[in-house]
């Protein structure tokens, strides 16, 4: 029995304090957990996450599903948790990747068609994420603020739908062509950074995997 992970924020201030949203599916009683101290706001995420997941045509397990948000003993507030606890739920049914999701921080809150809204504590999350060495998923209306934080690329979709026909193509990339688009991502880096070297950030969309990717320069 397997647990899917990815990456999110509690927000202390101004502070983001790290997140590990856990799902795991097993035998049992058709039920769907939420634990790890959430408010009301986090436990109504459920009811979001299932109608988000019926618009993209899939149907919770009839399993008992339980999400963790570790550590348990800090109180989780806000609707941001909705789009970490459907991305790792989405994962803990293999339909992505397990391993390419435990690489990425998320948040945003989930309208009842899929949609991802903007959510408060965007640029912290950034900042944590470039922290931990983690790509950011973000509502696309706020990847320009989170582009300050710098030096990390960010994947901004606008739709869980979109999010998760993105995250299963780039997991089901050989290492030939996985090599090429990362090399497409250095070039591109390479080409703004010697030619603009007071950009701050920079947006270029690619259009092989419909990939909205925000990288990040210092400024000079």
């Amino acid at each position: 029995m397997t647990i899917a992970r990815i990456a999110t924020f509690a927000f202390s201030g101004i502070d983001a304090v790290p997140v590990e949203v856990q799902v795991q599916i097993s035998s049992g009683l058709p039920a769907f957990l939420l634990v790890g101290l959430p408010d009301k706001a986090v436990a109504e995420s459920r009811e979001r996450v299932r109608a988000a997941l019926t618009g993209l045509g899939l149907s919770l397990p009839p399993k008992r599903v339980l999400v963790n948000l570790a550590p348990a003993d800090i109180l989780k507030e806000g609707s941001h948790f909705d789009l970490p606890i459907a991305l790792a739920l989405l994962a803990a049914m293999e339909i992505i990747p397990k391993e390419d999701a435990a690489g990425y921080a998320a948040l945003g809150e989930l309208a009842l068609d899929g949609s991802i809204m903007p959510v408060a504590g965007v640029l912290p999350a950034a900042l944590g994420a470039s922290a931990r060495d983690l790509g950011l998923i973000c509502p696309a209306a706020q990847g320009g603020e989170a582009a300050w934080a710098g030096q990390i690329i960010k994947a901004q979709k606008g739709e869980i739908a979109q999010m998760k026909a993105w995250l299963k193509d780039v997991g089901g990339l050989d290492q030939h062509a996985y090599d090429a688009m990362r090399h497409e991502m250095q070039n591109m880096m390479h080409m703004y950074t010697s030619s603009n070297p007071n950009v701050q950030f920079v947006q270029q969309m690619l259009p092989h995997h419909g990939m909205a990717v925000t990288m990040t320069v210092p400024v000079l």
